[in-house]
This record gives structure tokens, C-alpha cells and sequence, in this order.
């Protein structure tokens, strides 16, 4: 980005149809913010007055939740943030593994164990009742889950994402599974809007027509992320929700897909869904990544568990042996310490502290945009239904932003509001909004 003459490129270098933008418009000379991707950026100093400001109307304490203590190590104003404590920690534990001579195990009963101690901590769920799988992205979870339905139901026909449902490697995987076999097709159904709204009627006539055709469907759902189409379901649709899958459970499998852990509800918070379906033993898949809280980019490699409920059919240990078994034929080898060392991290105090300044944070930049906003079409992609990691815009507007003198670069149709936690980045964003 540059403003009034000052230079801070917040531009990951990954993304060449960006780098070639920002290049373009720096030879124009013409002003331009970075807004692509969901990676998390470093608060500026700038952001501290309005930030203790927000802390004192939440009635938070101010000198607990200093944004200073997020500008540890290396992390740098305005670029790209990566976990103090994580990396603290880890150095440690790699030490001490070193010293005490242990191998790097493969993967097993151990690592199963630990992550499904994990998942219990974080979502408040019976360890008896769920059985996990580590993965390195989305896309290996996906993976697994197929694998793991055709072990248990047969092959998969139909996979049901909503509309707007896109995100990094969408077409690699696509097509991966075209290359392991599989001839099923892609059916779109309505998604969650930014009410918070989704038409459970026409879901219902899709799921209908499925089972009346003996389909066999996997529903790949959006709710409790914040990926491009993410925003968040209203309560009493989860319980509809809840019902269809109940009602169809012979025909359709859910997967969700929860990203962000701890910047929706504090860390160990409960998510009430997950717990549902634990109650209702409904055979679903969940895919919960907190990479990015320590950023991703760093060690330890894996920090993504897929985990799966039990139902009245399938047990854990049915669910084990089958996960073993994918794990075996994708020639999974990860290690033990990384899965302890995870589980170590999730009640480290430190740590958490950390992430709780980032949810802070985040819903104070949240609230200014919607305050900032108001009486302008952009407001609405801000409301209380989205927590704004970065949304997917309507294509026209992306146009506009991307128009004129000044601009907003984006990674296709995708606005991150990490950056606008600084004043004068969000007051640059605001010109813009109320210029289209």
C-alpha cells in the first residue's frame, strides 16, 4: 500500500496476478491498498488509541489485551503475523525432543490419541464420541473424507456446495478427484447470505430428489468459516439443519469446513453445531484448521485435524481402523511431537492470550467498518453475521473498488480487513466505498 508518499507492501509474493497489479499501479503513481487473502497482519501503533477505546466499551481489561503483546519476535507493524508464542514454544519442545533422544515417530495410536484430546479441549466434546485424522490442508481432508465415505457408504455421487463456495486449491481438488476415479458431479444449493438467511426449502427439494435417485452425497458446508462465502448461519436454520441431515442421513453426509477457531468465540468455547450433532449421533465430518493463528507458513507442518462423530452405525474404532487404513495408502507420515506439541499449545496460557487479542482485535476492526460504513451498499458485508477474515464481494462492486484513481487490489473477489486495523488504511477504504 501507498499512502501520501509512505510505502508498506503487504502483498504476499504467492500471488502473481497481484504482484502483477501493484506493479502496474506503482508505474501509474496511483494510490493503492492490498486487501487479498485471509492471512493475518501485525496491528500497527496506529491502531492503539482507537483499539483501548473499543476495549473500554466492551468493558475489557485494557492492560491485559495490549496489542504489544502481539509485536513479540519478529512481528513487525502492518506485515504478515506469525505466533510469538508458537514459535517460542516450539523451539523449546524441539530441544528438548533433541536431548531426549526420541524419534520421529510415525504416524499412530499416539498421534490419534493427542488429537483427539485436542478436539475434545477445543469443542467441548466426549473423546469416546469422535475419532480424528491429522491433514495438512483442506484439500487432504476432502481427500480423506471421500475415502474414509467409501469405506463406510460406497462411493460418493453428488457433492453439494453452496454457491459462492471457493476457496484455494477448489479446482486442483476437483480435479484430483476426477484422477482417483470418482464420476461424481457438482450441485450447487443456496447459501448462507449476509442475513444470516438460507433457503432450507429448496436445500430440502435437492436432498429429496437425491435420495429418490439413490444418490449418494456429500454436503460440504460453509457456516462457522470465514472462506470467501462464510458468513454465519442463524441459529434456528442449524436446527433445520440438523433435522435434514437427520431426515436424509442414508443419502447425505455433512462436512463442515471451521476455520479461525477462537477468533469467532473465545478458544475453548463450545460450538453448539458440533455439539448437536455429537448429541444426535450423527455420522459428520468436521475440518477444523487454526493454522493461520500461528501462520501457517512455519513449523510445525501439521496443525489441521479432520475429525469425525459417531453414529449408530459407524464407532470410533471402526472410524480408527479406517483412518489407519487412508492413512497408510496416502503415505501419511507425520509426527507424533508435532500432534503433542499441538496439544500442548491449545492450553498453553500464553498462547491463548494471543489469540483472545486477535479476536479483539478483529471484532474491533469489524465494528469500526460497520460503524464507518454506514449508509453505504458496503456496509452490509460487515454486519454482525461475519467476522470478516476476508469476504467475497459481488463481482461489480470489486470492479468499482478497482476503478479510478485509487484502488483496492484483491485476490479475485476476496477483501481481507486484517490491514484496515489501522486508521488511516480503513479512512483510505472508506473514500473508496463511498466513491463507488
Amino acid at each position: 500500500m501507498r499512502l501520501n508518499g509512505i510505502q508498506s507492501d503487504t502483498l504476499p509474493l504467492s500471488i502473481p496476478e497481484s504482484q502483477e497489479k501493484k506493479r502496474i499501479l506503482e508505474l501509474e503513481n496511483i494510490d493503492h491498498i492490498y486487501l487479498g487473502q485471509g492471512l493475518i497482519f501485525t496491528p500497527p501503533l496506529s491502531a492503539d488509541t482507537e483499539f483501548l477505546q473499543y476495549l473500554k466499551t466492551k468493558k475489557s481489561n485494557e492492560a491485559k489485551y495490549s496489542l504489544d503483546f502481539l509485536r513479540q519476535n519478529n512481528n513487525k507493524e502492518n506485515e504478515v503475523y506469525c505466533s510469538a508464542r508458537m514459535q517460542e514454544l516450539w523451539s523449546v519442545f524441539t530441544k528438548k525432543q533433541q536431548m531426549s533422544g526420541v524419534s520421529n515417530e510415525a504416524f499412530g495410536s499416539f498421534v490419534y490419541d493427542i488429537s483427539k484430546n485436542t478436539i475434545s479441549k477445543i469443542f467441548s466434546l466426549s473423546e469416546q464420541n469422535i475419532q480424528t485424522f491429522q491433514c495438512d490442508n483442506l484439500m487432504m481432508a476432502l481427500e480423506t473424507v471421500l475415502l474414509s465415505i467409501n469405506n463406510t457408504h460406497g462411493k460418493i455421487t453428488t457433492i453439494l456446495l453452496p454457491q459462492k463456495y471457493q476457496y484455494s486449491g477448489y479446482l486442483d481438488f476437483l480435479e484430483k478427484i476426477k484422477g482417483l476415479g470418482s464420476q461424481c458431479k457438482i450441485k450447487t444449493i443456496p447459501e448462507v447470505n449476509n442475513s444470516g438467511m438460507q433457503d432450507f426449502e429448496e436445500l430440502s427439494k435437492i436432498l429429496e430428489k437425491a435420495e429418490q435417485n439413490s444418490e449418494l452425497c456429500l454436503l460440504i458446508d460453509q457456516e462457522h468459516n470465514n472462506n470467501a462465502s462464510g458468513y454465519d448461519r442463524k441459529s434456528f436454520h442449524n436446527e433445520e439443519l440438523l433435522a435434514l441431515l437427520l431426515k436424509y442421513k442414508k443419502s447425505c453426509i455433512y462436512f463442515g469446513d471451521i476455520a479461525y477457531k477462537g477468533l469467532k468465540e473465545s478458544f475453548l468455547e463450545p460450538y453448539e453445531f458440533v455439539q448437536k450433532c455429537e448429541e444426535n449421533n450423527i455420522y459428520t465430518y468436521f475440518y477444523c484448521s487454526f493454522s493461520k493463528l500461528t501462520n501457517y507458513r512455519s513449523a510445525p507442518s501439521f496443525k489441521n485435524i479432520l475429525f469425525v462423530i459417531k453414529s449408530d452405525i459407524f464407532s470410533v474404532e471402526k472410524m480408527k481402523k479406517i483412518f489407519q487404513k487412508i492413512g497408510r495408502s496416502m503415505g501419511i507420515g507425520t509426527s507424533s511431537q508435532s500432534a503433542y506439541f499441538m496439544n500442548m499449545l491449545i492450553q498453553d496460557e500464553k498462547f491463548l492470550k494471543e489469540v483472545e487479542i486477535l479476536r479483539l482485535y478483529l471484532s474491533y476492526i469489524k465494528e469500526s467498518l460497520f460503524h464507518e460504513l454506514q449508509g453505504n451498499l458496503m456496509q452490509q458485508y460487515f454486519n454482525k453475521n461475519t467476522f470478516g477474515i476476508f469476504r467475497c464481494l459481488p463481482l461489480d462492486i470489486v470492479k468499482k473498488l478497482n476503478a479510478g484513481d485509487m484502488q483496492v487490489v484483491t485476490v479475485g473477489e476476496r477483501v481481507n480487513i486484517w490491514p484496515l486495523g489501522d486508521p488511516l488504511k480503513r479512512k483510505f477504504f472508506k473514500e473508496l466505498c463511498f466513491a463507488i
